[in-house]
């Protein structure tokens, strides 16, 4: 009772100001709280990540402090883009902007988020802006996560751009800040992302070396999702290695991990090199068990575009087990699903394998009209692609012409200002030259009247001496 007496009167002596400040303390403890578990539940459970969020905007509008909102909104950004709901993402992203003053400090995690997102969608000149633009703020306030995490998304950037020099560039940068700031998660992803980009240059010694690294960062993190990983990184270069048995060994330990954390997508995923493995092998039995894996995790996920990679896949393997039947209903799938988005080389995949699957059924007219079909599609490609060559070529010349303008410009005015030294110098000399000649007509002026001088003192002593 006396401890309750004497607590009642100490926060009745506490200021305002200062029971204030508690109270503020308080709500960002809670809302950092909030926000943690929202993104715990990011991926496996979007619907309570949503109401942890709602609890933290809740706590950010009662403080009415920008940074607070901001950050939440930022972060219910994020969960609607670990989703692939990339449109809602946006919206949030750009609330978090409008509600920042200009080049405030917290931006740049903003900016990051923005630019994954829009890489996501494939925007990528508009990703790669908004991350240089994170990049300008964390130069004014350092954040060294953050600023590894923006060269890591902009290694991500220039490897969709084919970039793979480039890509490769950030990455190191990223860990090289990683490192320095003691970050396992971050480190982690820029190891798999090197090792990725080895990879794909062919370089697997290379890329077995940064992913063995990546895998020993996130298990000393404890970061079961990135050992998932890396552990399907490590299956897709035994597998690129010829090594089909550790390549196995890796995909069935990555789908253990993923299954624990009901990552559907990712299971799906993995499930999908697993088959493609026995396709290779030409073990269509169990390629089909896989892929029909896959097939129910990516329903199970909601992600349409993984769907129609696997129905392709199954389409093909049921046409080399001759169940054409079958076949074609996965390809009609297949067909659907591609034009809902808008996937035009997936409808040009299709169309070809139903012609063989028709020619298979001897049924070549529907065979030829499929084929047709997939003629048109790919022409229409490669105008596409030829078009965008041509853009890109277009691009670089303006660029080179930009340059070498620059270039120019540099050297006229590198001999303007050579040409304004050397006038310097010798007006440097002239003016030397001058107070030299000035000094020696001084020096002879005075030596001639004294010379004079002498001259009268002389004819004044030889006059006294006559005179005495």
């Amino acid at each position: 009772m006396l401890r309750g007496i004497f607590l009642s009167l100490l926060m009745a002596l506490i200021s305002p100001a200062f029971a204030l400040v508690l109270q503020s303390n308080s709500d960002t403890t809670h809302l950092v709280r909030y926000q943690r578990l929202g993104d715990q539940y990011a991926t496996t459970d979007p619907q309570r990540a949503h109401a942890y969020a709602d609890s933290a905007m809740a706590i950010a509008l009662k403080t009415e402090i920008p940074k607070y909102i901001a950050e939440v909104l930022t972060h219910i950004g994020s969960i609607h883009r670990k989703n692939g709901e990339y449109d809602s993402a946006c919206m949030y992203l750009k609330r978090a902007l409008d509600v920042s003053p200009e080049s405030a400090s917290w931006l740049s995690n903003v900016y990051l988020e923005a630019g994954i997102t829009l890489l996501r969608m494939t925007r990528l000149d508009s990703a790669l802006t908004v991350l240089q633009s994170g990049l300008s703020i964390v130069e004014q306030y350092p954040d060294r996560y953050v600023e590894g995490s923006l060269y890591n998304a902009i290694g991500n950037v220039r490897r969709q751009y084919d970039q793979f020099e480039l890509a490769l560039e950030n990455y190191v940068h990223a860990i090289k800040i990683f490192e320095s700031a003691g970050s396992h998660q971050g480190l982690t992803q820029a190891l798999s992302n090197a090792g990725n980009i080895h990879n794909l240059m062919g370089n697997t010694d290379k890329a077995l070396e940064y992913t063995l690294q990546a895998l020993e960062s996130a298990r000393k993190a404890g970061i079961q999702s990135s050992v998932a990983y890396s552990l399907r990184l490590l299956g897709q270069i035994y597998r690129k290695r010829k090594n089909v048995d550790s390549a196995l060994m890796m995909y069935q330990q990555a789908i253990s991990i993923y299954s624990e954390l009901n990552s559907k997508r990712d299971v799906s995923e993995t499930e999908l090199s697993l088959g493609n493995i026995y396709f290779d092998r030409s073990d269509y039995s169990s390629a089909l068990k896989h892929y029909s894996s896959a097939l129910s995790a990516s329903k199970a996920s909601g992600d349409s575009l993984l769907m129609t990679y696997v129905y392709v896949s199954r389409g093909i393997t049921l046409l080399y087990m001759k169940q054409y039947a079958q076949a074609k209903k996965e390809m009609d799938t297949t067909l659907v699903l591609a034009a809902k988005l808008n996937l035009p080389a997936m409808r040009m995949d299709s169309y070809q394998v139903l012609s063989e699957i028709y020619n298979e059924e001897r049924d070549y007219k529907t065979g030829q009209e499929y084929y047709k079909k997939y003629i048109t599609v790919r022409d229409s490609l490669t105008r596409v692609q030829n078009h965008q060559k041509a853009q890109e070529i277009e691009a670089r010349f303006q660029t080179e012409k930009k340059d070498d303008a620059i270039r120019v410009l540099n050297a006229e005015n590198k001999l303007k200002s050579t040409q304004q030294i050397y006038l310097l110098i010798v007006l440097g000399l002239v003016v030397v030259l001058s107070i030299m000649l000035y000094n020696r007509y001084k020096v002879k002026t005075k030596a001639n009247e004294k010379l004079k001088e002498i001259d009268r003192m002389k004819s004044r002593f030889f006059t006294n001496i006559s005179h005495e």
